[in-house]
């Protein structure tokens, strides 16, 4: 495992803000690199999975002057190409203003090459499928890559900072989110809570079904809590056609069928379920988490 790179990771300078040419002209300044000091990001050369991993971390705004022996719960977000930067800043606005969410350690995991779509269809789906229609045979990754969170990231953000191991959260919306899913049914105390946002349980034939079919026969104890939710147009405004209708149903009504069977399970399962009338699913993401999070700490994860 080679972190590249982790030394001084307080000076990492995360994003440089591009602005246009003509601007800085203008001004007749010049571009800088600005930084956030309790904003890091390395890259890390997963051994398992044989990636470059993207992986952005936001610590409390009081880690640097805490105690020694004060440690803070753990959200790590799939996606976080795309999730980090948005929940990051939400984390830390709930912390910072009245009793929404206590002070968290925020981690985004991602590919290097993360606008890749291929990537999350390979390593956060349990079953390949044949003939897809830009990736072609891909998928069936989803167990090592729960492999490289317990081997690989969860050891050396543990070893890094100040966390509190019986406080962790897995987070993820669409692939990510049936990820999520498939950590809870299949390796269910690898985290103590998870949200699973607009989760796309419509993969291989819908095969989560099956595999919580599974987990439910298992009669796991301590069930960890779940954050499920769905959007009720999943693709966007119905009058867009009747495809998109059907379509939006079909979706919606898988998220709700997996609710349904986790609901009326024989196993006890903590789950919140929430559908969002205005949203479609590239929207629903952020107001997902947004809630997720907040449900998950106020039912009892921070105590």
């Amino acid at each position: 495992m080679n972190i590249q790179p982790f030394k001084q990771l307080a000076r990492v300078v995360v994003a440089a803000i591009p602005l246009t040419f003509a601007i800085f002209a203008q001004a007749q300044v010049a571009p800088v690199a600005l930084s956030r000091p309790n904003i890091l990001a390395f890259e890390l050369e997963s051994q398992i999975l044989n990636e470059t991993m993207l992986i952005e971390v936001a610590l409390p705004l009081s880690y640097a002057s805490a105690p020694g022996d004060k440690e803070y719960p753990v959200a790590y977000y799939g996606d976080g190409g795309f999730m980090f930067l948005m929940v990051a800043n939400d984390n830390l606005r709930l912390a910072s203003g009245g009793n929404y969410l206590p002070e968290i350690i925020t981690v985004g995991v991602d590919f290097k090459d993360y606008l890749n779509p291929c990537k999350r269809l390979q390593w956060y789906t349990a079953t390949a499928i044949t003939g897809h229609e830009v990736c072609g045979d891909v998928g069936g990754g989803a167990d090592d890559y729960l492999s490289f969170l317990e081997q690989e990231l969860k050891p050396l953000i543990n070893a890094q900072f100040k966390t509190d191991e019986n406080r962790e959260v897995l987070a993820g919306h669409s692939q990510s989110g049936a990820l999520a899913l498939y950590s809870l049914f299949t390796n269910t105390h690898l985290f103590d809570a998870y949200i699973a946002a607009s989760p796309s349980v419509y993969w291989a034939n819908e095969h989560l079904m099956t595999v919580a079919d599974e987990f439910i026969a298992a009669n796991v104890a301590n069930v960890p809590s779940l954050y499920l939710s769905v959007a009720l147009n999943e693709l966007g405004d119905d009058s867009k056609g009747p495809e998109v209708v059907a379509v939006n149903e079909a979706l919606f009504s898988q998220v709700f069928r997996m609710h349904m069977k986790l609901e009326s399970a024989s196993i006890s399962i903590p789950l919140t379920f929430q559908s969002f009338a205005d949203e479609d699913h590239a929207s629903v993401g952020g107001r997902a988490m947004h809630d997720g999070i907040k449900t998950l700490f106020a039912e009892g994860i921070a105590q």
